[in-house]
């Protein structure tokens, strides 16, 4: 299979949990636009999928859809390889599945998604940028350590995926043993085009956890757990933009070729 040529990145949804803190520093826009090291968080994954040499990044997007144009217009302007998708009402309604069958027409060989809120090493999109799908619909990202409380809990025995656990009231402890092994979803995915049409009513299923819950019960080969090891973050909290400080500049690091 050739190298999957085509990421997807969300550009993150109302930032609620953080609102509080940006309102004291008078800060106004997505948290994928806070400045971590001087750069726009979201800059960083762009410039990732530019220095990975992925053809086309599209970056979803129904919330604070002004700031984003205006970011993408500073940073991005005439680049063929960066694509807004501006959701709008209904893009904010149903979320990042809408946003997706909504440019389903361009999304005919398989592709890599990621959250914008989350950085990872580079070698995770290596790695899953020349990874096989096979018969699996969807590769799943998955952590030991839980950096996003939003995402799936996975368990793991033998390298297959024993049960998922979508959005959790509350956090159970996590299990560890020869038997079982609890992971986090990520955030970050290669996807099968055919999930299109393999998931009933994927544009009205709110979150990518309920289509790859969905997916799991109908037949659980369908999903694929792809093992990171490595540092990652994610911008949820407050005290997440302190770790985000000391983190991004060795996360997801590239030269761009804005072109």
């Amino acid at each position: 299979m050739k190298k999957v040529q085509t990421l997807v990145i969300a550009a993150g949804g109302r930032g609620s949990r953080i609102a509080n803190h940006f309102n004291k520093i008078h800060f106004r826009g997505s948290k994928v636009l806070f400045p971590i090291a001087d750069k726009p968080f979201i800059g960083y994954l762009i410039d990732l999928a530019l220095a990975l040499k992925f053809r086309r990044v599209f970056l979803l997007t129904s919330h604070f859809e002004a700031d984003i144009r205006r970011y993408m217009n500073t940073y991005y302007l005439g680049s063929k390889k960066v694509i807004v998708v501006y959701g709008g009402r209904k893009g904010r309604k149903f979320g990042v599945p809408y946003l997706l069958y909504s440019i389903r027409k361009s999304l005919k060989t398989p592709f890599i998604y990621t959250d914008g809120n989350i950085l990872f090493a580079p070698e995770l999109l290596r790695r899953m940028q020349s990874g096989r799908l096979g018969k699996n619909s969807i590769a799943l990202a998955v952590s030991k350590r839980d950096y996003a409380p939003t995402h799936s809990r996975v368990t793991i025995a033998d390298g297959e995926i024993k049960d998922i656990y979508v959005r959790l009231s509350k956090r159970k402890i996590n299990r560890s043993s020869r038997q079982a092994v609890d992971y986090f979803s990520m955030g970050v995915m290669a996807i099968h085009p055919k999930v299109f049409s393999l998931c009933h009513d994927f544009a009205h299923k709110l979150d990518l956890d309920n289509v790859i819950k969905e997916l799991y019960l109908r037949d659980s080969e369908l999903i694929k757990p792809v093992n990171y090891k490595k540092d990652w973050l994610a911008i949820h909290l407050r005290q997440d933009l302190d770790s985000a400080a000391r983190q991004a500049p060795t996360l997801g690091v590239g030269e761009s070729e804005r072109t």
